[in-house]
């Protein structure tokens, strides 16, 4: 998943096991179809991103509409959903109120181990800016489908319609932040 937000140009330095952030839908369009010709060696430059899972044309107002045959994509909010909260076990389950496997909220305190996430409640996990944490940095506090950092830390695109091959799909960010 690809962040929304983040840290300024200056605190960008060593950030290796930081959530990606300031990252625009195109750019996180982009980097899907980057994904997905990656392994592509007769394709260079504007190839690479410029078509795979979206059709682009290096500018920033077109229509996003994801190619149905994408591997490497933006979910859909039910895509985005079901690794967040899903239960398992089948329908008679039913969701978790949480996205680390809980339905009660999770501490943000920073030397928590299961049911925490990075998010603001009167303060943030981590002090002082950027305020995210790395990866998996409440690794105990792991999603079903082994999913970290959904419920905090940065938020990330997600679509709001289902992908049928041809409608340009809207698009919001989810998560905790």
């Amino acid at each position: 998943f690809i962040s929304t937000q983040g840290i300024h140009e200056t605190e960008k330095r060593d950030r290796g096991n930081f959530p990606i952030v300031y990252v625009n839908l195109y750019q996180a369009a982009r980097f899907c179809n980057w994904l997905q010709n990656q392994n592509t060696p007769c394709l260079k430059g504007d190839a690479l991103t410029e078509d795979g899972a979206y059709k682009l044309d290096g500018n920033n107002s077109d229509p996003i509409v994801r190619n149905p045959k994408a591997v490497w994509f933006i979910p859909t909010e039910s895509e985005w959903y079901k690794p967040a909260y899903y239960k398992g076990g089948g329908s008679r389950e039913g969701y978790w109120n949480f996205a680390n496997r809980s339905n009660w909220a999770p501490s943000n305190f920073h030397q928590a181990k299961y049911n925490a996430a990075n998010y603001y409640c009167s303060n943030y996990t981590k002090q002082g800016p950027p305020y995210i944490t790395t990866v998996r940095h409440f690794k105990e506090s792991v999603g079903v489908y082994n999913t970290y950092d959904m419920s905090g830390n940065v938020a990330e695109w997600v679509a709001t319609t289902e992908n049928d091959g041809t409608t340009p799909l809207k698009y919001v960010a989810r998560g905790g932040s």
